[in-house]
C-alpha cells in the first residue's frame, strides 16, 4: 500500500560501498541503513533498492527521474561556500571519476517524474 499521496514507485539508495579510491574520505559502511532502506521499500508497491556495490552514481543519475520517490540513506557533506560542490557519496560505476556525486551534477539531472526525494545523510 503505497503511503498518503498515492506515490507508489520507489527508488532508494542505501549503505553505498565506497571505492578504495575513496577510502580517504573515511567515511564508514551504514549498515543502518540498509534496515532503513528495507523499511521505506516494505511502503511502496513498486520498490527498487540498490545497496553496497550497486548504489551508483550512474544509476542514480540514469534511473533516479523514473520514480515518484527517491530515498537516499548514504553520506553527504554540505559546502556552504560553494554549495554545488557539496556531495552525497556513492558507489563508483562503471566510467565514474569518483564516487563522489555534487550538488551541481544532481542539478543538471532530469527528475521528470520525481514527487519527493529524502536525502537521509550524515556528514561524515
Amino acid at each position: 500500500m503505497p503511503p498518503a499521496g498515492g506515490a507508489s514507485k520507489v527508488l532508494v539508495f542505501a549503505d553505498p560501498q565506497l571505492d578504495e579510491r575513496d577510502s580517504h574520505l573515511g567515511f564508514p559502511r551504514l549498515p543502518g541503513a540498509r534496515a532503513e532502506a528495507a523499511l521505506v521499500a516494505a511502503q511502496y508497491g513498486e520498490p527498487v533498492v540498490q545497496e553496497g556495490s550497486e548504489a551508483r552514481i550512474t544509476t542514480f543519475l540514469r534511473e533516479a527521474g523514473q520514480f515518484e520517490v527517491v530515498h537516499v540513506a548514504a553520506h553527504g557533506v554540505e559546502n556552504r561556500r560553494q554549495p554545488g560542490r557539496s556531495f552525497l557519496a556513492l558507489a563508483r560505476g562503471e566510467g565514474d571519476e569518483s564516487g563522489l556525486l555534487s550538488a551541481e551534477a544532481i542539478s543538471g539531472a532530469r527528475f521528470t517524474k520525481t514527487q519527493l526525494v529524502v536525502l537521509a545523510t550524515c556528514e561524515g
